[in-house]
C-alpha cells in the first residue's frame, strides 16, 4: 500500500509536455489515473496517483503504433543507410540513436515531434560531475568508472560520425557530440528491452520513477490479463544486475578452484594430494553451478512470453501483484534489479531504501594475510579480490575465501568450503572483522558524520545523492563487522564444547526491540545460513 505523499506539490505542466499529452492522447496511449508533472520531496519530479490503482491494473497503456522502437527505425527512410553500414549499426541501440537525431531536425515534419520535443534536453549521470562531486561519494573506483564512461562516449561517437559523414543527408550539427550524448543519454535510461520484441520507448511510461517495485511492463493484447507470475517466477532474491565497474586493477576471480590455488602454493610442502583432488572435484562442480546460475540470472525471461510483434498488441505498466496505490501517492516502476552505484552511474541518482544495494569492497591478499608467512607470500600479488556486502546478509562469500586461504592439510576435506571446524571459522572471522574495520578507518567521513551532513537543509541533490551513497557504504560494512563479531562469539562457545543450539542463543546486548545493530532476530536472519552449514556438517 503506497500512501499519499503530502508534501508533494503538483505542477503546471510546460509547452512541451502539454504537446506531448495532447499527441499521446491522438495515438490512443491511456494514462487515466496518474498525472504528472508532481515534485515530491526532496525535489524531484515525478508522477501521483489521483485515482486509487489496484493490483494488477494497467497504469499506462500505449499502442503497438505508438511505440519509439529500434524496429521502426530500423524500417525508416535510414534502413539503405543501415544496410549500407553494418559493422556499425549491428547493435540496435545506435540504430535508434540515428533514428532519434534524424527524427529530431524533421522537427514539425515528424510524426514523433511532439515526442522528441518533450524528452529532457540535457540528461545527466555523474559522468558529468565535476571532480570535486565526485570526490564527494567517497569511491575512487566510481570516481574512475565514471571518467572511463565518458571516454568511451566520446570514442562511440567519434566511431558514429565518421560512419555517416559520408552521408550528405546527415549534416555536422546533426553529427555534434551533444546531440549523440543527449539521444544515446534518453534512449539509456528511458528505454524498455528485455521483456518487449525490440529496444522501445513507451511514451508516457517512462515518466515513472524509479523504485524497488513489482509494477511491470508487459507487452500482449489489451483484452488479454496481465500476469505477473511467470514474469518473477525464477527470480532470486537479491540478486543485481549492475554492469562491472571499468577500473585499471588487476581482479582475481574468486572462484572456488582459484582459492585452493592460492591455498596450494601456501601448503605445498605439505600438501595431500589426495585431498586436494577430492576439493578441486568439488570446487569445479560448485563454480560451474554458480557461473550456469549466474547467466540464468541475468539473462531470464520466461519461457512462455510471447514477444512477436502485432498491432494488436500494446505495452503496458501494471501495478505488481502485491501493489495498492492511493490517491495522493507516488506511482512507480523498477527499471532493473540495480544497486545506488548503478543507479547513480546510469540515471545519476540514489534510492533511501534499496533491497538491491551493496558495498562494494576490494581487497589486496596481503590485506587478509593470517601471519607473517602470508603476509610476505601475497606481497608480490598486486590484484584485487571484490567483494558485495549486503546490509541483511552476512557475506558467505568472504567467509568461504578467508576459510579456503586458512585451511591445513590436516583439516577433513569438508571444511575447505563449509563451516565445520570452530577453531578455522574463528581465525577468518577475526581476519574479516580486522579488514573490515581498516576498510572502515580509510573513508575520510565517519558514518555519524554524514548522518549529520545530510541532514543540512539546501543541500545541492548531487552532494545529496553523493552522501546517501557513501553513508550507506558505510552502514553495510558495520553490518557485515557486526554480523562476524556475533558469529565469532557463536564459535567460540562451540570452541567450549556447547551445542549449536546453545551456541547461537541471545549473546549479551541483544534484544527484540527493533533494534537493527542489536536484534536477535534480524542477526540470526542474516546469519542464518552460516549457521546451517555448521548444522549440515
Amino acid at each position: 500500500m503506497y500512501e499519499p505523499f503530502p508534501d508533494a506539490e503538483r505542477l503546471e505542466p510546460n509547452e512541451d509536455e502539454k504537446e506531448m499529452f495532447d499527441w499521446a492522447r491522438e495515438q490512443g496511449i491511456k494514462w487515466p489515473k496518474i498525472i504528472y508533472p508532481v515534485r515530491f520531496p526532496p525535489g524531484y519530479i515525478g508522477s501521483m496517483a489521483i485515482d486509487e490503482i489496484l493490483p494488477g491494473e494497467r497504469i499506462v497503456t500505449a499502442p503497438n503504433s505508438a511505440l519509439f522502437t529500434s524496429k521502426v527505425a530500423q524500417d525508416s527512410e535510414l534502413k539503405s543507410v543501415f544496410a549500407e553500414c553494418p559493422e556499425t549499426f549491428t547493435k540496435s541501440m545506435l540504430v535508434l540513436v540515428t533514428y532519434m537525431i534524424w527524427e529530431k531536425y524533421k522537427g514539425s515534419e515528424s510524426k514523433w515531434a511532439a515526442f522528441i520535443k518533450y524528452q529532457p534536453k540535457n540528461p545527466t549521470t555523474i559522468q558529468d560531475w565535476t571532480t570535486e562531486e565526485l570526490d564527494v561519494l567517497q569511491d575512487y573506483d566510481l570516481k574512475i568508472d565514471a571518467e572511463q564512461r565518458k571516454k568511451y562516449l566520446v570514442y562511440g561517437w567519434n566511431h558514429w560520425k565518421s560512419t555517416l559523414e559520408k552521408f550528405p543527408q546527415f549534416t555536422s550539427e546533426m553529427l555534434k557530440l551533444e546531440e549523440y550524448t543527449w539521444a544515446f543519454r534518453v534512449i539509456g535510461t528511458r528505454s524498455f528491452g528485455k521483456f518487449m520484441p525490440y529496444i522501445t520507448l513507451i511514451p508516457v511510461g517512462e515518466l515513472l520513477n524509479h523504485d524497488n517495485v513489482e509494477t511491470y511492463y508487459i507487452y500482449q493484447k489489451e483484452s488479454d490479463t496481465p500476469d505477473a507470475s511467470s514474469r518473477y517466477s525464477g527470480i532470486v532474491d537479491q540478486i543485481d544486475h549492475d554492469d562491472e565497474l571499468l577500473t585499471n586493477d588487476p581482479i582475481i576471480n574468486l572462484k572456488t578452484e582459484i582459492i585452493l590455488n592460492i591455498n596450494e602454493e601456501l601448503n605445498k610442502q605439505t600438501k595431500d594430494l589426495e585431498k586436494i583432488l577430492l576439493i578441486k572435484s568439488k570446487c569445479r562442480e560448485i563454480d560451474a553451478k554458480e557461473e550456469a546460475e549466474a547467466k540464468e540470472h541475468k539473462k531470464y525471461r520466461p519461457p512462455d512470453m510471447d514477444l512477436t510483434e502485432s498491432d494488436e498488441k500494446c505495452a503496458s505498466i501494471v501495478a505488481g501483484p502485491n501493489e495498492h496505490y492511493k490517491p495522493g501517492s507516488e506511482v512507480y516502476m523498477s527499471y532493473g534489479r540495480y544497486s545506488n552505484r548503478q543507479l547513480l552511474s546510469t540515471y545519476g541518482f540514489a534510492l533511501k531504501e534499496n533491497y538491491y544495494n551493496y558495498a562494494r569492497v576490494k581487497f589486496l591478499l596481503k590485506d587478509l594475510a593470517a601471519n607473517h608467512q602470508q603476509s610476505e607470500f601475497f606481497s608480490d600479488i598486486d590484484a584485487f579480490i571484490i567483494f558485495k556486502l549486503k546490509k541483511f546478509s552476512f557475506s558467505r562469500e568472504f567467509i568461504r575465501t578467508l576459510r579456503g586461504i586458512n585451511w591445513k592439510n590436516e583439516d577433513p576435506c569438508e571444511a575447505f568450503l563449509n563451516a565445520k571446524i570452530p577453531k578455522l571459522e574463528a581465525l577468518s572471522l577475526s581476519i574479516m572483522i580486522r579488514a573490515l574495520n581498516s576498510k572502515l578507518d580509510k573513508f575520510p567521513t565517519t558514518l555519524e558524520e554524514d548522518d549529520a551532513k545530510i541532514s543540512e537543509p539546501g543541500l545541492a541533490l548531487r552532494t545529496y545523492f553523493a552522501i546517501l551513497y557513501r553513508r550507506q557504504v558505510k552502514e553495510m560494512i558495520k553490518a557485515q563487522i557486526r554480523y562476524a563479531e556475533i558469529a565469532l562469539k557463536i564459535v567460540g562457545k562451540l570452541e567450549e564444547g556447547k551445542s549449536l543450539d546453545e551456541a547461537v542463543g541471545r549473546i549479551e546486548g541483544e534484544n527484540n526491540h527493533g533494534m537493527s545493530y542489536l536484534d536477535y532476530n534480524i542477526n540470526r536472519a542474516a546469519l542464518r545460513e552460516y549457521i546451517d552449514e555448521f548444522r549440515s556438517n
